[in-house]
C-alpha cells in the first residue's frame, strides 16, 4: 500500500518481536501459550520541534511527536531519526495502516495545544515548528495465555515492548523461582527485594533457603570483581518522588511504594529519570519503568531523551505510572535502560 508520507522500514521480523514478548511471558511463569495473531501496523505521527516561551530565564526547547491517530505525545519517535533506518513509501504486504484523525493543517495547532496541556502552560506559550509526518511500524501481538487473550506491542525498529502489564502471575515452580532469583540479582533493587524476602515472616522456608543458597553461590563467584553489585544503570537512574514513598523499614530494605488516588478508580506514582552521557558524542537513551505485583507487571512506561550531549550534568525527565485501584497495594518499582 502506498502511503502519503514516508515510513520507516521494519527491522524486526515477526518472530523476533514475538520472542521479546514471550521472554516476559516466561518470566511471569507461563511456559504454555498460543499465538492468536500477529499484525504489523503503521501508525502516523507528526514529528515537530518546539520552544517554550518562559517568562524568566532560558526558554526550553526540544523535539517530540504527536500520534496522529489518537492525539498522544510520544518522545520515542524522534530518536528513530538519528538511527540508520531506511525510509520507504510503501507498506509491507498485509500490513494495516491506522487512519490519521488529525490532518496536516491541524497538526501544528494540535501539537502546541497538547504540549502546553502536558507541561501546564497556555497554548500561546508554546511555539511549534518543523512539523513533518512519518509512519512508524509496530507489531501487535495477541497471545492466549493464563486463560485469556492478552495484547502486546513491540516497535518494529528497536524492539521496545509496550503493554506487558496486566499479565497475571503464576505460582512459582522450583525452576521459575531459581530463574526469578537470578534475574533479580542483576540490579541493586533486586538485591534489596531478595534480602527482604529472607526476613519476611510470610515467606516459605523453601523460598528462603533457595534465595540464600543462590546468593551465597553468586557472592563466591563475584568476590573481587571490579564491576561490583552496585554497577551504574548505564547512564540512567530513575526513582519515585518523595511523595510516593512510604516510611523506611526499621531493619533492612527500601522504602515501599505509596501510590496516590487518581481519577476513574486508578492509583498513580510520579518520579524522575536522570540521564547522563559520559561517552564521546551525543547519544539517545530510552528508559523503561515498571510497577510489579510479585512477578506480574501492572503498569509500565518509557521515557526518552534525544541527542543528549556529553556532560557531567544530568538531564531530568519526569514520568508517571498509573494502574487500576483494584490491584494489590504491595507493589515494587523497577527500571531499566532499553537504548
Amino acid at each position: 500500500m502506498l502511503l502519503d508520507a514516508p515510513a520507516f522500514k521494519p527491522v524486526l521480523t515477526p518472530e523476533a518481536a514475538l520472542s521479546i514478548v514471550t521472554k516476559t511471558v516466561h518470566g511471569s511463569g507461563w511456559d504454555k501459550y498460543t499465538v492468536a495473531d500477529i499484525k504489523l501496523v503503521y501508525t502516523p505521527y507528526y514529528v515537530f520541534s518546539f520552544d517554550v516561551l518562559a517568562s524568566e530565564g532560558q526558554s526550553p526547547s526540544g523535539q517530540t511527536a504527536l500520534n496522529a491517530h489518537n492525539g498522544e505525545l510520544n518522545d520515542f519517535v524522534p530518536i528513530l531519526f538519528d538511527r540508520p533506518l531506511k525510509q520507504i513509501k510503501e507498506t509491507e504486504p498485509n500490513a494495516e495502516v491506522e487512519r490519521a484523525s488529525i490532518s496536516a493543517s491541524e497538526a501544528k495547532e494540535a501539537a502546541a495545544a497538547k504540549l502546553a496541556s502536558h507541561v501546564g502552560l497556555k497554548k500561546d506559550a508554546v511555539v511549534v515548528s518543523a512539523v513533518r509526518k512519518m509512519y512508524v511500524p509496530t507489531f501487535r501481538i495477541w497471545l492466549d495465555v493464563a486463560g485469556d487473550t492478552h495484547k502486546f506491542e513491540v516497535d518494529a525498529l528497536l524492539g521496545v515492548p509496550q503493554g506487558l502489564e496486566g499479565l497475571p502471575a503464576k505460582p512459582e515452580t522450583f525452576d521459575h523461582s531459581l530463574r526469578s532469583t537470578l534475574d533479580k540479582m542483576k540490579n541493586p533493587a533486586g538485591w534489596v527485594d531478595l534480602v527482604k524476602s529472607l526476613f519476611s515472616p510470610t515467606g516459605s522456608p523453601y523460598s528462603r533457603y533457595l534465595i540464600l543458597g543462590v546468593i551465597i553461590l553468586v557472592l563466591l563467584v563475584i568476590v573481587g570483581s571490579r564491576q561490583g553489585l552496585l554497577a551504574s544503570g548505564g547512564g540512567v537512574e530513575c526513582g519515585l518522588d518523595e511523595a510516593y514513598l512510604g516510611a523506611k523499614p526499621f531493619l533492612v530494605g527500601e522504602r515501599p511504594v505509596a501510590p496516590a488516588l487518581g481519577a476513574n478508580n486508578t492509583v498513580f506514582v510520579q518520579g524522575t529519570c536522570f540521564f547522563q552521557n559520559k561517552g564521546s558524542k551525543p547519544a539517545n537513551m530510552v528508559a523503561r519503568m515498571t510497577i510489579k505485583s510479585g512477578p506480574r507487571i501492572v503498569a509500565a512506561e518509557s521515557v526518552a531523551v534525544t541527542q543528549l550531549p556529553v556532560s557531567d550534568v544530568k538531564s531530568e525527565k519526569p514520568f508517571e505510572l498509573r494502574w487500576d485501584d483494584s490491584e494489590p497495594r504491595d507493589v515494587t518499582f523497577q527500571y531499566e535502560r532499553l537504548v
